[in-house]
């Protein structure tokens, strides 16, 4: 599973294995639900096609601090 993703083209978040976590959503953009960083329920095959790797420019674009780690896929503990 991708990392970071662009819900919708207007919310950026960080996957995880118990949903999303929001960094940014845009209200411009429609993401009115989304406000605030907080964990929503994310599946993404029932979501397929509703979101999109993110890239560093989405992170410029919402105005979070990049950092590479973003990119790269998450590794639960074992």
């Amino acid at each position: 599973m991708i990392k970071s993703i662009v819900l919708e083209n207007h919310t950026l978040g960080v996957v995880y294995p118990n949903g999303l976590q929001i960094l940014k959503a845009s209200i411009l953009r429609g993401g009115g639900h989304n406000i605030g960083q907080h964990l929503v329920a994310f599946d993404p095959v029932l979501q397929a096609g509703r979101f999109r790797e993110a890239t560093e420019q989405d992170f410029k674009d919402f105005g979070v601090v990049f950092h590479p780690d973003y990119l790269t896929e998450y590794q639960a503990p074992k």
